[in-house]
């Protein structure tokens, strides 16, 4: 009985390498239709513009007194910084 149990387990394992190196050789190969990057439905309206700064050793800051609409059918967003570049 325990020797049905190891090879089953064998089995089991050996399918999961194969699965794993077969998906590691697809991705690799770029034979998945998806992207690998995600847009977030947000790529058209930040063109050009520079919403985000890192110019200051403390972080992220945003353009001063930005304003910019983000409309798609599932939303719509408006983004605003203050006279300093923090959001309000």
């Amino acid at each position: 009985m325990a020797r049905y149990f190891k090879l089953i387990f064998l089995n089991l394992f050996i399918l999961l390498l194969l699965l794993e190196f077969s998906s590691f050789i697809s991705v690799k190969l770029g034979l998945f239709s998806l992207p690998s990057e995600p847009t977030y439905g947000n790529t058209a309206s930040f063109e050009d513009t520079d919403w985000r700064t890192e110019k200051e050793p403390w972080g992220v800051w945003h353009k001063k007194n930005f304003y910019s609409e983000s409309k798609k059918s599932c939303f719509d967003v408006v983004y605003r910084s203050n006279n300093i570049g923090a959001r309000d």
